[in-house]
């Protein structure tokens, strides 16, 4: 055991010097220009420089951009139809739904906007189990995905929604045990649609974040995240799922790319939710978009 102990630490050490000598590949004066931001504008037309793209559901293609910023606290998408969504609006979407989140604190974040922005709302919220992270986690009550899921047997008074977020604390698993998870998770997904039709399924992808410091990039690199996309869509991507994908809606966003976005861009993410929640009643985007 202490061989395989030393070895392990020799290669982390090895990746880790790798890593630091990557990281002076740009000089000082090539960093300060890459991290210069370039603002540019684009001067209005009378046509319309994209099409309409389609309402959100499951089974979509995936665009070249997901969106762009009109400004820093209004998101255009245009892998499908979204708006920007009324209080009104929004309750009368959810009037008829509970809301069953399982994630990460991401996915908190966007239950405690929900709250704050609708004040009241059908929802249950359940932390990711079992994750990687720098604090102590109880495990009384807690369940893997798919046995959350199978809890969920009665669907007849109201439209369950299952907003799902299997990323972030996970990262560190390896690819097989992680592609195991998927598929336990994706078999629950198939027994939910089966006794209960009517639910819809939201898939939260991971978005880039920079890391903190060389060694966590081993783990948390936005390589392996925009991998565990990947491998979400190909598992899940046979049956009818909704992705929820923040990728370009926090990297296009003017501040800095961390695990916990501003509120703008949780708000932003709460009304593209709701787009897929409620596509029906999403207007057509205006031409000024």
């Amino acid at each position: 055991m202490s061989i395989i102990i030393h070895e392990l630490d020799v290669l982390v050490k090895g990746t880790i010097d790798d890593m630091k000598r990557a990281a002076n590949l740009f000089n000082k004066q090539q960093q300060t220009f890459i991290d210069r931001r370039l603002n540019v504008t684009i001067q209005g037309s009378k046509h319309k420089a994209l099409p309409n793209p389609p309402k959100c559901g499951p089974n979509l293609p995936v665009p070249l951009s997901n969106g762009y910023w009109k400004d820093s606290l209004t998101h255009v998408p245009l892998m499908c139809r979204g708006q920007q969504w009324t209080r009104e609006e929004a309750k009368k979407c959810l009037s008829d739904k509970h809301l069953y989140l399982y994630g990460d604190s991401t996915l908190n974040q966007i239950q405690k906007d929900l709250l704050y922005f609708l004040e009241q709302v059908n929802m249950s919220f359940q932390f990711v189990l079992f994750r990687a992270g720098d604090k102590r986690q109880g495990v009384v009550n807690m369940a893997f995905e798919a046995d959350y899921i199978d809890k969920i047997q009665n669907c007849s008074n109201e439209t369950p929604v299952f907003i799902l977020n299997m990323c972030f604390h996970v990262s560190a698993w390896s690819t097989r045990a992680y592609l195991d998870r998927l598929f336990h998770t994706k078999q629950a997904v198939m027994r939910l649609l089966q006794r209960c039709p009517n639910a819809i399924v939201i898939i939260k992808l991971a978005h880039p974040r920079d890391v903190i410091n060389i060694e966590k990039s081993v783990h948390s690199a936005n390589y392996i995240y925009h991998d565990m996309n990947r491998m979400m869509r190909r598992v899940f991507d046979d049956i009818d799922v909704n992705y929820l994908d923040p990728w370009d809606l926090v990297l296009s966003h003017p501040s800095k790319s961390e695990v916990h976005m501003p509120e703008p861009v949780i708000r932003q993410e709460v009304y593209l939710m709701l787009s897929y929640i409620c596509p029906e009643m999403v207007n057509d985007q205006d031409d000024d978009n």
